[in-house]
């Protein structure tokens, strides 16, 4: 192959995202892939933070019930 065909295909190469998409940046996402990456990265974060909300209500309630019905000052039935 000739140089310049070469030099061409790693050009072109190097401007196209991972879907096939033509950017203007070297080695990057196009701008469609970016927002995707980055709504991806939001939405894990917050449903992994609900969840450890969650988890630690109900450890915290468990711990309060918990010390409610074991605590000397507690009703007897």
């Amino acid at each position: 192959m000739h140089s310049a065909l070469i030099t061409a295909l790693v050009t072109a190469r190097r401007h196209t995202c991972p879907c096939g998409a033509r950017n203007d940046e070297p080695y990057g996402h196009c701008r469609k892939c970016l927002a995707r990456i980055t709504w991806r990265r939001h939405h894990r974060h917050s449903s992994r933070h609900r969840r450890r909300a969650a988890r630690f209500a109900r450890r915290a309630a468990r711990v309060l019930g918990l010390s409610l019905l074991l605590s000397p000052a507690a009703p007897r039935r």
